[in-house]
This record gives structure tokens, C-alpha cells and sequence, in this order.
């Protein structure tokens, strides 16, 4: 089983890449591939941590997953070249692996293990992940004129789950989080109304809205966790502003 188990992150990432790939060729099977692909990371992570489908840290470890995955589908489907789509789920497929094999050393090689190693990279997934939920967000609205008010709750509980997970992997108990948590999702949510707004395209609002959730994120960890001082406000601050900068002054504007 152990065997078994050190393969899990590669045999998952390529299992992963067939069942995208599949996707890509055959529109059809999103609806029914889309949840096998789920059900393949609940039993990855099931291995890669011995924990039973009954345990609630099981599901605390899929939040971050889960999000990577829904968020991959959904930016796939704003992909219109076949050649860039390959290249995208190569690419995600990959960072899915890589993942995994952090949660391995994490539970079965501590000694080989980073300190805040999972943490780091929980964060940047999920950073990651909700770039690509939120780029599929905006694109619902203006292309399916879905409700921004539909929009606005599910961006709100994604990024809720994404905050938790960051608080949780970081082992800040719920009771301490819960309302920074909340402030940081109601930030989220108003920023996203706000950008919604802009005549810039859906990538360049979900890099704002990615931005903004990574500072505010930053800063309520590093509170959080007492760390917090004017050197670490300076440092995402100055990060926030040259993002949004860039962005903006090389976005093409409708």
C-alpha cells in the first residue's frame, strides 16, 4: 500500500490530464466526467492521508483541490483555441501533481518536509484557483448575462471556502477566524461588484479581484498569527499597487 501510495500524486495527475483532455475532445461528457474527476481527488487525498471519508479533515484537505478543479472547468470553457487549451490542462494537471506530492511529505516524509511548506502552497493554489473562478464569474455575467446578484454569492462562498482553508491549514482555530473570515469575504464581494463595473476585460477584473483577495488574505493571516508590523503592510501594499498598475496600464479597454 505504501507503494501505492508514493504514486498517488503522479497517477492522479494523469488521470486528471485524460479525463480534461477527454472533455476537450467531447463537450458532451462535461456534465458526467466533470464529478468522476472530483470523485478522483477525494480518493487521492483519501490515501495521501489515511484519513476516513467520515473524518472532517478529509474535507478540509478538498477544499483547496476542489476549488482548483471547479475553477479549471470553468476557465477551460472561455478558451477558444484547441492548441491553448491543451497547453492549459498540461499546465494545471502538473500544479495538481505537485500538490498532491506536498500533502504526501506532509503525512509520509516529515523529515523531507518544509516547514510551511503546505501552507505556502495552499495559499498560492487557492490564489490560483479563485483567479480562475472568479475570470469564469465575470465571463457568466457578460456572455450568459447571468444576475450579477447570483454571481456576487457564489463568488462570496468561494472565496469563503478558500479563506477558511487558508485559516485552517495554518491551524488558526474557526473560533479565532470566523469573523476575519467574514470581513475578508464581504471585502471580496464588494470588490467584485466594483470591478464588475470596469470596461476591461474578464481576465483583467479577476486579476484585480485575485489581487485584492491575496493582500487582504496576507494581512489578516499575518494578523492572525501576530506577526503583523509596517514592514509586512508596506510589502503588500507596494505588491497590490505595481499589480494593479501593470494591469491596468496594459489592459486593452472595451
Amino acid at each position: 500500500m505504501r507503494n501505492f501510495v508514493r504514486i498517488v500524486p503522479a497517477l492522479t495527475a494523469l488521470l486528471s490530464f485524460s479525463i480534461l483532455y477527454e472533455i476537450i475532445n467531447r463537450p458532451k461528457t462535461f456534465f458526467w466526467l466533470s464529478p468522476s474527476l472530483l470523485i478522483v481527488i477525494v480518493l487521492a487525498i483519501f490515501f495521501l492521508t489515511g484519513l476516513h471519508f467520515k473524518n472532517k479533515k478529509l474535507w478540509y484537505f478538498f477544499i483547496s483541490p476542489f476549488l482548483y478543479v471547479l475553477g479549471s472547468l470553468n476557465f477551460i470553457i472561455f478558451l477558444e483555441m484547441r492548441w491553448l487549451k491543451i497547453g492549459f490542462i498540461i499546465v494545471i494537471s502538473i500544479l495538481l501533481g505537485l500538490y498532491l506530492e506536498n500533502l504526501y511529505s506532509f503525512n509520509y516524509k516529515p523529515e523531507k518536509y518544509q516547514t510551511y511548506g503546505m501552507q505556502n502552497f495552499s495559499s498560492y493554489f487557492n490564489l490560483i484557483a479563485l483567479f480562475f473562478i472568479y475570470t469564469s464569474l465575470f465571463g457568466y455575467i457578460i456572455f450568459l448575462q447571468i444576475s450579477v446578484w447570483i454571481v456576487l454569492i457564489l463568488a462570496g462562498i468561494f472565496s469563503m471556502l478558500a479563506t477558511y482553508h487558508t485559516m485552517w491549514i495554518a491551524k488558526i482555530n474557526f473560533e479565532q477566524s470566523w469573523l476575519y473570515i467574514l470581513v475578508t469575504t464581504l471585502l471580496i464581494v464588494q470588490g467584485f461588484w466594483v470591478i464588475a463595473f470596469l470596461p476591461t476585460s474578464i481576465y483583467v477584473n479577476a486579476i484585480l479581484l485575485a489581487s485584492i483577495y491575496y493582500v487582504v488574505v496576507g494581512l489578516t493571516l499575518n494578523q492572525l498569527l501576530g506577526i503583523l508590523d509596517k514592514s509586512v503592510i508596506k510589502r503588500y501594499t507596494t505588491v497590490l499597487i505595481i499589480i494593479i498598475l501593470i494591469t491596468l496600464l496594459s489592459a486593452k479597454w472595451i
